[in-house]
């Protein structure tokens, strides 16, 4: 990862710039394919599809740490504890 930059934009918050390698990009886009496969497969109601969907939002809870995107943590932290109840409720966990 290249250095970070900090910007100091008023005298409230600073701005992070964090520049993603190649690594990054596959691991986000794996992630947005990972997370439409499960949409679709629980859509059909295939239970393999919420399996699917925690292993796509593992790979974004890391993702969103690593690039302090804490916004985008809560809601992947959040989908992950719904995949999980939607598990329980189907009866395969």
């Amino acid at each position: 990862m290249k250095k970070r930059q900090t910007r100091k934009k008023g005298i409230f918050h600073r701005v992070y710039v964090i520049e993603k390698t190649l690594i990054h990009h596959v691991i986000e886009w794996i992630a947005t394919i990972l997370s439409l496969t499960g949409a679709f497969m629980i859509a059909y109601k295939y239970v393999n599809g919420y399996y699917v969907w925690i292993v796509a939002n593992a790979l974004w809870i890391f993702f969103a740490w690593k690039h302090k995107h804490y916004g985008l943590l809560v809601l992947s932290i959040s989908y992950m504890i719904i995949n999980i109840v939607g598990l329980v409720k189907w009866g395969s966990l």
